[in-house]
């Protein structure tokens, strides 16, 4: 699972930015940043690297951020057009210090209350970069081709959130830069971080995440921040089962 940002849905391929699709590479100056520090390193024909692009404002208004992490990586598909599995998304991203997407959560999820249990804690927590969250992606952590794309990936938007209509562009303005701040000195987002997070996800079992529980992302805590407990006791309602490895929920949740 991980977070759905506010921006524009980018696709980086051949070394050019296109909106989407690839018709026509683009030229909007709300690209200027994707195309100037990510866009020139997808090169190879078969890759098309999806992700979100922040720095043109739609309706939420992140933390300031350095100019090359306006772009955040979250889907790539080879040259039969099937997505690639996430864990291979984020190996070729990171490989060329391409962001990618914030990951909330990864694992299985018992039930379809453990999933409701989830989204809504979730949606009641604030985006890792500072600011409001607009909502969750969920999707199967696997390969699978562009057929099943609709069985295998699915989002959720927070209660009362306005989406942006397609004149925001007539209208639009840079987000929020952090001039001298880069991924590699921010105290939010180090290198050593992400390192930290990136061994964290990876793993299964709760047990050797226990020894991990230090490492945090801003605001996320990929794996405390999702038990879900009744007012009337401390005794969580939905959480973690190192047993069976899964999200679950009691009977009385």
């Amino acid at each position: 699972v991980t977070e759905k940002l506010d921006g524009g849905n980018t696709l980086l391929h051949g070394g050019k930015v296109y909106a989407r699709s690839v018709s026509a590479p683009s030229d909007a100056k709300w690209m200027a940043m994707v195309k100037k520090h990510h866009a020139w390193k997808v090169t190879e024909r078969d890759v098309w690297l999806y992700g979100e692009d922040i720095y043109g404002v739609h309706s939420i208004e992140y933390a300031p951020v350095p100019e090359q992490e306006t772009f955040y990586a979250f889907a790539l598909r080879d040259g039969t057009g099937a997505f690639a599995a996430f864990d291979e998304v984020r190996s070729y991203a990171t490989g060329r210090d391409i962001p990618v997407v914030p990951v909330l959560f990864r694992g299985r999820f018992d039930s379809a209350d453990a999933v409701r249990a989830f989204m809504k804690h979730a949606h009641g927590e604030p985006s890792a970069l500072g600011g409001e969250r607009e909502g969750v992606v969920m999707r199967l952590a696997r390969a699978f081709p562009a057929a099943e794309f609709r069985d295998n990936v699915c989002k959720s938007v927070r209660p009362g959130h306005v989406q942006t209509d397609e004149h925001w562009t007539r209208r639009w303005r840079p987000c929020r830069i952090a001039r001298g701040a880069s991924a590699s000195d921010r105290p939010r987002r180090t290198r050593r971080g992400r390192q930290k997070r990136d061994a964290l996800i990876q793993v299964s079992d709760r047990a050797q995440l226990a020894a991990r529980s230090a490492s945090t992302v801003g605001s996320v805590r990929p794996w405390a921040s999702t038990a879900v407990f009744s007012p009337n006791s401390d005794q969580p309602l939905c959480g973690w089962s190192a047993s069976s490895s899964r999200y679950t929920c009691s009977a009385s949740a």
